[in-house]
């Protein structure tokens, strides 16, 4: 009997240390799903290859710390949303850096355009933006 006894004590450990390894790799999944899900979530958008000058130029008025330069990036940011040129997702990238410079919080300005640049590398474009 101790020999039919010591298989079903085996087993019933094995079966205790199933739901703990299934526990562990759900959790694994779940810290993955949430990392990935936030660098998706704050990651720059990905700029057509007609907008891509416009992060330079972005880059360039925020660093020089030029109101007038920030003013009149804005406006054509503006002419080409309206003309269809640029996404609503790059004009809206685009926005949240300018109302930084705006409101003259230019390292802070200074450093989503960066993040905006490095973004675009190595990233594919959509056809027609």
């Amino acid at each position: 009997m101790s020999g039919i006894a010591g298989f079903r004590s085996s087993r019933n450990q094995h079966e205790e240390q199933k739901p703990r390894w299934q526990f562990i790799m759900g959790a694994a999944l779940l810290i993955a799903g949430v990392i990935w899900g936030f660098r998706w979530w704050t990651e720059p958008p990905v700029a057509g290859l007609e907008n891509l000058r416009y992060i330079q130029m972005t880059r360039t008025a925020v660093s020089s710390r030029s109101q007038d330069q920030v003013s009149r990036l804005s406006a054509a940011l503006e002419r080409r949303l309206k003309n269809g040129e640029m996404t609503e997702a790059e004009h809206s990238h685009f926005r949240k850096i300018l109302q930084f410079a705006e409101s003259q919080e230019w390292e802070a300005a200074e450093q989503m355009a960066w993040d905006f640049e490095v973004a675009q590398l190595g990233r594919s474009r959509p056809q027609g933006h």
